[in-house]
Parts: structure tokens; C-alpha cells; sequence
């Protein structure tokens, strides 16, 4: 499985397709690489890396106390993959990493895409507070807010099975991190192509927050989801593997 190496710390990440734009998929709290279905994770035309941040999945170091501590990571293992005008689409915290990078404006930055994702992402002090007194009860009380009603019980069962493999202080930090982080002043910056994708049924980042984002990033484009929840791309693959495909081309 490929690493590369940013500041010492060996870095995951799943590579698929070997021609056109490149398009970097950073996950949310808690999970990893494994929360990209494979209708996004093939997309065709399109050189797909899904990173593991510091901490997750297969990558090494410890998770990070901001999303800007993500950003920098994130950047610098694209900078070493050598992809040039990349996308980064981000689900959750991954979407504030892609805020985070559009508005450092690198260079090899050629858009960013926003699965699920806010300016400003306020988590419930109730959760905090669970994940550190029972950690298993916290993942119980999120599992309601994580799928649409009627999710299928093998998506549910497996989204849960990363979040443990992940573990309390992890989660802790990735929704702290979240909780810090706040743009709501700043999108009106960002002047790079931008696809915000939102469903009707998240109840942890309703659609007005993809609304907000739409309408205060210049020339954003705007895709709801019917009939899913938070972890949309895992719900309706279909449906939000079209609509990145729609917008990198």
C-alpha cells in the first residue's frame, strides 16, 4: 500500500486511475479512507487518492489538534504525490480541511469540493462529553445523526467498526478540532471552483449550513441529496459519485 512521508510521519493513502485531473478525498472525523465507496473512489478520467490523515486508518502520527494542523499535512502528502491542480473533496472535518487549504491558496489547488461540510462546524457538548466518559455510548448516541432513517444495517454496522478502530481520544481531538473551527467570515475569499454537496436528512450538518457555503463562495455550485444523511457518499454513492464527476469535468 503506498505512504508517503510528510515531516517524518508516514502518510496512507489508496490510489486509483493513473490519467487526468487528480482528486484527493480526505475523510471526516473518526474515519478513514474506508468511508469512500468505490463509485467515487473509480471515477473515471480522474487519478482518485483517499488519504489517511495522521492518526486514522493506516497512517502513522497522532491525530491533530486544528484543522489547520490538518491542512498542512494534507498539502504537503499532495506536494508529494506530485499531483498537480488536484481537487480536494472533503466529508465533514475533510471539508474544513478543503476551507482551510482553498484559503492558503496553494498553487496546485485546482478546486475544492464540500460533502457534508460547514464555515463553522459546532459540535453538540453532549457528544464531547460522552466520548470521554463512555465511549461506546457516545457511538451509540451518533449512529441517529450519522444515516438517513432506514439506513441500510451493514452501512450503519461498518461506519461504527472505523469510528471504534479509531478509538475515543482520536474521535475527541478530530470533533474538538471541528468545534475550533470557524470560516463563516472568511468564504467570501475563496475564488477557486467549488462544489458544495448537502443532504436533506443530515441532521449533524443540516443543508442550510451547504446552502450558506454555496452562496458565500463566489461561482459555487450547489448538489442536495434526497434521501440521505450525513454520510451521504456512503448512502447514495451513485448519486454523489455523478455529481463530482459532473463538476471535475
Amino acid at each position: 500500500m503506498p505512504f508517503v512521508n510528510v515531516s517524518g510521519e508516514n502518510i496512507h493513502y489508496l490510489l486509483s486511475g493513473d490519467q487526468g485531473p487528480g482528486l484527493v478525498l480526505i475523510h471526516g472525523s473518526g474515519s478513514s479512507h474506508a468511508a469512500w465507496p468505490v463509485e467515487i473512489l473509480t471515477l473515471p478520467g480522474v487519478r482518485v487518492a483517499a488519504l489517511d490523515l495522521p492518526g486514522h486508518g493506516k497512517s502513522e502520527g497522532a491525530a491533530r489538534k486544528s484543522v489547520d494542523e490538518y491542512a498542512r499535512v494534507v498539502a504537503g502528502a499532495i506536494e508529494a504525490m506530485g499531483l498537480a491542480r488536484a481537487y480536494v473533496c472533503g466529508h465533514s472535518l475533510g471539508g474544513a480541511v478543503a476551507l482551510s487549504l482553498a484559503l492558503a491558496k496553494p498553487a496546485w489547488l485546482a478546486g475544492i469540493i464540500l460533502v457534508g461540510s460547514g464555515a463553522r462546524l459546532r459540535v453538540n457538548p453532549l457528544i464531547l462529553e460522552a466520548i470521554t466518559q463512555n465511549f461506546e455510548q457516545a457511538l451509540d448516541l451518533m449512529d441517529p445523526f450519522l444515516f438517513a432513517p432506514g439506513a441500510d444495517p451493514e452501512l450503519v454496522k461498518g461506519a461504527r467498526l472505523v469510528a471504534e478502530a479509531a478509538g475515543p481520544e482520536v474521535l475527541l481531538t478530530d470533533f474538538s478540532a471541528c468545534d475550533r473551527f470557524d470560516v463563516m467570515a472568511r468564504v467570501g475569499e475563496i475564488q477557486i471552483p467549488c462544489l458544495v454537496v448537502t443532504a436533506d436528512k443530515d441532521q449533524l450538518t443540516p443543508a442550510k449550513y451547504g446552502r450558506y457555503l454555496a452562496a458565500g463562495i463566489p461561482g459555487a455550485q450547489l448538489v442536495e441529496i434526497a434521501g440521505a444523511g450525513h454520510v451521504m457518499m456512503m448512502e447514495k454513492p451513485v448519486e454523489v459519485a455523478r455529481a463530482l464527476a459532473g463538476f471535475i469535468r
